[in-house]
């Protein structure tokens, strides 16, 4: 069996403490996984997910990995019939090079 396997990314845009507009589900092929990173914004928990971040996730039933400023890999698996109730671990870590001014 011959698997042809492909992965595809959108450009970055920067975004404020509570996101943006998500682009479109692509039509040509599925989406298994979501991946952001947060900036250091003062008075912003920017190590853990948002509320938003999780309901993006639950509404679109894909885990979802974020990259922290300290490094952090962390990954959301959505609960089916538990919005917010999904499992949140640390997957890796790598250097960042977030301006952290």
């Amino acid at each position: 069996m011959f698997w042809n396997t492909s992965y595809t990314y959108d450009e970055p845009a920067a975004l404020g403490p509570t996101g943006g507009v998500l682009p479109p589900m692509p039509e040509w092929h599925s989406v298994y996984a979501m991946f952001h990173t947060h900036t250091p914004i003062p008075g912003y928990d920017y190590e853990n997910y948002s509320d938003t971040d999780e309901d993006t996730a639950d509404g679109r039933g894909i885990p979802a990995y974020l990259g922290t400023p300290s490094g952090l890999i962390r990954r959301y698996i959505p609960t089916p019939a538990n919005p917010r109730g999904g499992k949140v671990s640390t997957v890796g870590s790598a250097a960042c090079s977030c301006n952290r001014n």
